[in-house]
């Protein structure tokens, strides 16, 4: 055969040539693969066979097949194999993507090929991580994000059976150990959290809780990346946080106005507002790669440094309502989703007096200052709430809130549109104006002894 002939050659263009020449056994119009081979025999020659349908292949198990079935299923199999092997040696990712996507949802093929998509899964893997090794070494211009996430939905949907693909003979590759997948997928999460992409990072947190809460599927490795994934969706609303919260000085006009002064210790309580602080050994937690919390306060230090003892009297701005509701609800299913991982301590939430903080006197223990004492995914709760409400109120009320809003639609199958956080790195604090296509229907007020004040018109 012509392509046998040209890859046991070995020219510089013969394994592309030798894939070319195959696959036509493999290839449509309609699909860039799909088995596209006939068994012909003396029946089909005199037009008495009919087209079998989907279950026509059953008598792939037969033990009394004619010869020429059994010829037609080794030459399907032979030549899978071969062009799956000139396809990894060709660096096609694309096409062993569609390969292995087809073969495992092919049912003319099933009961003859069905054990050959681990095959194709590992050929696939392989592809993709030569690809990547090129990026690295920086002789290929292809998108890495993209590999790694090809990678990531790989480890996803079959990464219980890595171990046994990188044992079968026509997959193992020492430049594939689970060592260096694993790489690629902290490499992926990394990547995520540079962006700053928060519904991306809630989206595969919850994908790995799905696939590998059974025990069976678990194991170290995937426990270690489930870890990693919960601290970047973390870190990625504090950074997300951070950045639409409003940073203007309190002066001691609008303290007096938010907090007149009153006999009543009762209406002081009630008059408090929430103050953030997070402390600079942000950096220096909850990371094991030093370089990974390097590459990340080199991009969004800026934007986290400005954030001490801020006071959020008032609402987001305007245009950055939609993102302060998206992270509310991401901040929620955080709380809600989040497993017991050691998350960053350097979180400092308060109830305090204004004119405390305009004094310079917020400080633990100060009379009128509270400190919060609450796990993070509380605070972060605290948080979002208030930049979206202009107001703070318990954790309970918080809670209970957020349940009243989520359940009734949840019963609906009402569906709202996400909005996805744009922020700018760097010492810029304003980020995009988000797109404006939710309406938002949320009350102001809790109930009860919320505590705060309403926000001052923009």
């Amino acid at each position: 055969m012509l392509a046998q002939g040209l890859y046991k050659r070995g020219g510089s263009s013969d394994l592309q040539r030798a894939k070319e020449e195959l696959s036509f056994c493999f290839k449509s119009s309609r699909s860039s693969f799909t088995i596209n081979m006939w068994e012909i025999d003396g029946m089909v020659k005199k037009g008495r066979r009919k087209t079998p349908g989907l279950a026509g292949n059953k008598k792939a198990l037969e033990v009394n097949l004619p010869e020429s079935s059994r010829k037609f299923i080794t030459c399907i199999r032979k030549y899978l194999l071969f062009y799956l092997r000139l396809l990894e040696e060709t660096g096609d990712v694309n096409t062993l993507e569609r390969a292995f996507n087809s073969l495992r949802s092919d049912k003319r093929f099933a009961l003859c090929v069905e054990d050959l998509v681990p095959v194709a899964i590992g050929r696939y893997i392989n592809a993709l991580v030569a690809s990547m090794s090129q990026v690295e070494s920086g002789g290929a211009k292809i998108n890495p994000d993209s590999q790694l996430e090809k990678i990531f939905s790989l480890f996803i949907e079959q990464g219980s059976i890595w171990p046994d693909i990188r044992n079968f003979p026509e997959t193992k590759d020492p430049e594939t150990s689970e060592r260096i997948l694993h790489r690629f997928l902290h490499q992926y999460i990394v990547s995520l959290e540079l962006d700053n992409k928060v519904e991306t990072l809630e989206t595969i947190n919850e994908k790995i809780r799905k696939r590998f809460k059974n025990p069976k599927l678990s194991n170290s490795f995937s426990a270690k990346v489930g870890r990693h994934a919960s601290l970047a969706w973390c870190r990625a609303l504090i950074i997300s946080l951070a950045s639409i919260t409003p940073l203007q000085q309190v002066s001691s006009a609008e303290s007096q106005a938010i907090n007149p002064s009153s006999s009543s210790s009762d209406y002081l309580e009630n008059r408090r507002v929430l103050c953030v602080d997070l402390q600079s050994a942000f950096w220096n937690s909850s990371f094991e790669n030093p370089s990974e919390s390097q590459m990340l306060e080199a991009k969004w230090g800026p934007v986290l440094s400005k954030i001490k003892n801020v006071l959020i009297a008032n609402k987001a701005s305007e245009e950055n309502l939609e993102i302060a509701n998206f992270l509310l609800k991401s901040c929620y299913s955080y709380f809600r989703e989040t497993a017991s991982v050691t998350l960053p301590s350097e979180i400092n939430l308060y109830f305090a007096l204004p004119r405390l903080v305009t004094a310079g006197k917020l400080l633990p223990g100060t009379e009128g200052v509270e400190v919060i004492d609450v796990s993070i995914p509380r605070k972060l709760l605290l948080w979002a709430y208030t930049l979206f409400h202009g107001h703070c109120g318990s954790i309970s009320q918080v809670v209970k809130h957020m349940e009243e809003n989520t359940k009734p639609k949840m019963k609906r199958g009402a569906t709202t549109s996400s909005v996805v956080p744009s922020v700018q790195s760097g010492g810029n604090n304003e980020p995009e104006a988000a797109p404006k296509h939710v309406q938002v229907m949320v009350s102001d007020s809790l109930g009860g002894d919320s505590c705060g004040s309403t926000s001052a018109p923009m």
